[in-house]
C-alpha cells in the first residue's frame, strides 16, 4: 500500500460561544488530539512533507499541523500545547490584519447578527 499524509488544518484553539463557523477547538480537546497523534503518528512540519512528497520518500503515518488566519489563541494556546507535546506546526498568519484593530469579515458578520442589540420594532424619526 502506498503511503499517504493527512494535514489538519486549525483556525482557533479557543472555547467559543457560539461557534457559527465551526471554526474552534478547545484547547482541553486540542491538547486529546495531540495525545493522540503523539502517540499513534509522525508528526512532521508541513515544509517537510511536502518536500518528502515532491522526492517520493514519504513514510507512512506522516501527519502535517496548520493554523490559518493567525488569531491570537494560536499563540497563547495553541503555541503551549505543542511545545508540550513537541509537536511542529505550521501559522499562517494574515499579513494585512497585523497591527490593525478590526476583526476578519467574518467575525464581524457574527458580532453584528448574533451579539448587537435588536433594531426597535418602530423608528423614532418622523
Amino acid at each position: 500500500m502506498e503511503p499517504k499524509a493527512l494535514v489538519l488544518m486549525y483556525h482557533r484553539v479557543a472555547k467559543l460561544d457560539p461557534d457559527v463557523w465551526n471554526l474552534g477547538v478547545s484547547p482541553e480537546h486540542f491538547e486529546e488530539q495531540l495525545q493522540l497523534l503523539s502517540s499513534k503518528w509522525r508528526v512532521i512540519p508541513l515544509p517537510d512533507l511536502t518536500d518528502d512528497i515532491l522526492a517520493n520518500r514519504l513514510r507512512r503515518n506522516c501527519i502535517a499541523l496548520s493554523f490559518d488566519d493567525g488569531y491570537i489563541d494560536n499563540f497563547l494556546e495553541a503555541k503551549p500545547l505543542l511545545e508540550k507535546y513537541k509537536l511542529p506546526a505550521t501559522f499562517f498568519v494574515s499579513s494585512g490584519n497585523i497591527g490593525q484593530q478590526t476583526a476578519f469579515w467574518w467575525d464581524v458578520l457574527e458580532q453584528v447578527f448574533l451579539h448587537m442589540e435588536p433594531l426597535p420594532q418602530h423608528s423614532t424619526c418622523r
